[in-house]
């Protein structure tokens, strides 16, 4: 089996995910997602989703709404990150692809 139609390895080992067929009106396609991207600031030389720290956790910079990415204290986030590491951080907009998998829906909750 090539890795291209390889399982997830994203879902743990109890949650059952199933292919799916292309849908090209499902409204998920709509989706546009905007995250802070940048070179790992440890010379890994990988390109990771950049974080930025909350009390007691660290918070991925991912979201739907643009407006959300360019706050003005999310970027002054990057852009501090950016001059200690001496690295590019880039705003990446990113368009629906393809469903490669999905989970089954749960029970919804009162």
């Amino acid at each position: 089996m090539s890795a291209k139609n390889e399982p997830s390895k994203g879902f743990s080992h109890d949650m059952q995910a199933e292919r799916v067929q292309p849908q090209p009106d499902h409204p998920i396609r709509a989706i546009e997602l905007f995250a802070w991207l940048g070179v790992d600031e440890l010379h890994s030389g990988e390109i990771g989703l950049k974080q930025v720290w909350a009390p007691g956790a660290k918070i991925p910079l991912v979201a739907v709404k643009r407006y959300t990415m360019e706050a003005p204290a999310i970027v002054d986030a990057m852009q501090r990150q950016a001059k200690v590491y001496g690295k590019k951080i880039r705003l990446c907009r990113f368009v629906f692809a393809e469903v490669v998998s999905e989970t089954p829906a749960g029970e919804d909750k009162p």
